[in-house]
């Protein structure tokens, strides 16, 4: 008798559904773009924190809120290395956010301690007399 392959268990949607049906193609790409417009995100975030200055708040993209796609279930486990790795991207960012924010503080300080001082007024000597 030849041997068995180890059996593998299709991934499964929470309903249970298997993979390769409507409803697991279905499951699968909405978490798929939900990761990628977390993706486009970070993207955004590390190219302004790449830059020297940063563009002014007015021209700066709206930070969005972002919420898991509504009524398809947790993350295919297909797609959680690609969620681990966005992850840590973000933490890396959230990171490097704090890490200039702290960096403008302390240049803000800085400006207004030599923007208080006196302003120097002239002095004279009469060296002859």
């Amino acid at each position: 008798m030849a041997p068995h392959a180890p059996a593998t268990t299709p991934e499964r949607t929470p309903d249970g559904t298997s993979q390769g049906t409507p409803d697991a193609d279905r499951w699968h790409a909405a978490w798929s773009d939900a990761l990628a417009r977390l993706e486009l995100d970070v993207v955004t975030a590390e190219e302004m924190l790449a830059v020297a200055h940063l563009p002014a708040a007015a021209e700066a993209p709206a930070a969005r809120s972002w919420r898991p796609p509504a009524g398809v279930g947790s993350l295919p486990a297909s797609l959680e290395a690609r969620a681990r790795e966005l992850l840590a991207r973000q933490l890396d960012v959230a990171e490097r956010l704090a890490e200039a924010a702290s960096l403008a503080r302390r240049q803000v300080a800085v400006s207004d301690a030599v923007r208080s001082r006196p302003a120097a007024e002239p002095v004279f000597l009469d060296a002859r007399g």
